[in-house]
């Protein structure tokens, strides 16, 4: 599975109205693409940062999305919305290993989380799902150990929480950066889970892969919408 990242600024005068193009343009356009897996919007609470996170079954179909008008034609429906110097930054990685529902909304038949394709936010509330991304940097020696290690012990110990939805271990190809990408269903399930002794066991887990400064270096934002496919079609052959 391969994974791009948009990083861009919204206007204030916007916000509400980007996840609702998103939903109702940008996510059709996607859907008609093989290949396609998943669509968040996520958001820095009360702050203009937006990452258009989005999950291809594999680097063939991510390339083809890329080579397709789609792309541009969904960067231009959102220009009205960025900050001057808040285009879209693109970031793309690899998915070196995930949580069993991770598994499941790419797997056959289509198979989803919940019976909702699209799952909107209320950002007002704490109802909206939420999204912590740990940066760090894995030594080489270990490229291989980190994502064995991620599934086999951080997520069953993740999935002990009530609110834990799916986890993600992305990595850039053949480099150091990881990012541990989870996602709660709430806000309070997240800080229940921030809050106990077990993000310090995970944590220390890794510690002997971790670069000298590679530490991990956390970012939290809620997701404002997100979206799947709506049948099996929509996967790549």
């Amino acid at each position: 599975m391969y994974v791009r990242m948009a990083y861009w600024k919204c206007r204030a005068e916007h916000w509400g109205e980007d996840s609702r193009l998103l939903e109702k343009d940008a996510f059709p356009i996607m859907r008609g693409h093989s290949g396609f897996v998943r669509s968040m919007l996520l958001g820095t609470p009360g702050g203009p940062q937006r990452v258009t996170f989005t999950i291809w079954a594999n680097r063939v179909s991510y390339d083809r999305f890329m080579d397709s008008p789609d792309l541009d034609r969904i960067t231009d429906m959102f220009s009205h919305m960025y900050l001057p110097g808040g285009h879209p930054d693109p970031v793309e990685y690899e998915v070196r290993a995930r949580s069993p529902s991770a598994r499941s909304y790419a797997g056959r038949a289509g198979l989803q989380e919940s019976s909702s394709d699209i799952s909107s936010a209320d950002p007002a509330t704490d109802s909206c799902r939420y999204v912590r991304m740990a940066y760090w940097k894995c030594r080489a020696e270990h490229w291989g150990e980190d994502s064995r290690l991620f599934e086999g012990a951080a997520v069953p110990i993740m999935r002990g929480h009530s609110g834990f939805v799916r986890a993600m271990l992305l990595g850039t190809p053949a480099d150091p950066q990881r990012i541990a990408f989870t996602v709660w269903a709430s806000r309070v399930s997240y800080g229940r889970f921030v809050d106990s002794p077990d993000l310090g066991r995970i944590t220390d887990m890794f510690s002997h892969m971790y670069l000298p400064g590679g530490n991990p270096d956390p970012v939290e934002y809620e997701i404002r919408t997100e979206g799947a496919p709506a049948s099996a079609s929509a996967k790549d052959h």
